[in-house]
């Protein structure tokens, strides 16, 4: 039952009451249902057709969470041309290409110091020439941050799809 409940996004609960109401089906074992994806989806429309309580009103609610998610992903399309809704797999790639980078950063800030700390006696200045490495590793995370912002809206409040039809100069 749990691959038909899947494909029409119902709840096991659900697909056993369509069971009872007549929906077509074999059994494998005693506790294994077998269904047919056309077969069911048949009987579906039939069964919303035909019902005699409310079979309009099905049909109608169906219909309204149609047209409820399709209005749902007009409004992320828009949010997404606004640069108000950034694609997973941008941010996914952004945040694995920073943490690759800032990951070499830091491995390589021994090899990095180590021959400008030789002979350095004084703490503070010690402190200081790690503090500078540690910044500058820092300092490319928010340079990539600031170059990420800019996938929204340019300064002027465009969105950057808008920006890079423009010519430049």
């Amino acid at each position: 039952m749990n691959g038909i409940a899947d494909l029409f996004n119902k709840s096991l609960p659900t697909v056993a009451a369509w069971v009872k109401r007549g929906c077509p089906h074999s059994r494998e074992t005693s506790k294994q249902y077998v269904f047919d994806a056309a077969a069911v989806a048949d009987w579906r429309v039939q069964d919303a057709l035909t019902e005699e309580t409310g079979g309009e009103l099905v049909l109608t609610a169906e219909r309204a969470r149609l047209v409820y998610h399709q209005a749902n992903k007009t409004a992320l399309e828009e949010e997404t041309l606004k640069g108000e809704l950034i694609p997973a797999n941008l941010v996914k790639d952004t945040w694995a290409s920073l943490v690759i980078s800032f990951r070499a950063k830091m491995l390589g800030l021994p090899n990095k110091a180590a021959p400008q700390l030789i002979g350095v006696d004084d703490l503070k200045e010690i402190e200081k020439l790690l503090q500078d490495f540690i910044y500058d590793a820092l300092s490319e995370l928010s340079d990539a941050d600031a170059q990420s912002d800019s996938y929204g809206s340019s300064a002027d409040g465009e969105t950057t799809a808008e920006a890079y039809r423009e010519s430049v100069g």
